[in-house]
């Protein structure tokens, strides 16, 4: 299987609803994906309730930049909004490769990402 079809096979949509209120005791192996052009601001705000979940990798395609934001590593933190933030961001351009943390030996270009 390519590291493109694991990447695919691992997206799924989320009802916020459904989220555990607090971090569960084994990390999830999940990752969410936002497509973001105006809606970019909602999006980040929604990090800080995906960390507080567990989740631990959380992608924005940012349309607007022409960029992939990488969120990694939850951590609590008393100024977000929902007492959690992701430790770790990267923002990644044309050009670059990504590999996901739930496939380590995969490797996702953003070229193909972006439209």
């Amino acid at each position: 299987m390519s590291a493109w079809s694991c990447w695919t096979a691992s997206l799924w949509s989320v009802n916020l609803k459904t989220l555990p209120t607090r971090p569960p005791s084994a990390p999830l192996r999940r990752r969410f994906v936002e497509i973001a052009d105006t809606t970019l601001s909602s999006d980040r705000r929604k990090g800080s309730l995906y960390a507080r979940a567990g989740v631990p990798e959380y992608w924005i395609v940012n349309l607007a930049d022409d960029v992939l934001e990488v969120y990694r590593r939850p951590a609590t933190s008393e100024s977000s909004r929902f007492g959690w933030t992701y430790s770790e961001r990267q923002v990644l351009r044309r050009g670059d490769v990504v590999t996901p943390l739930a496939a380590p030996g995969g490797h996702v270009a953003v070229d193909n990402l972006l439209p």
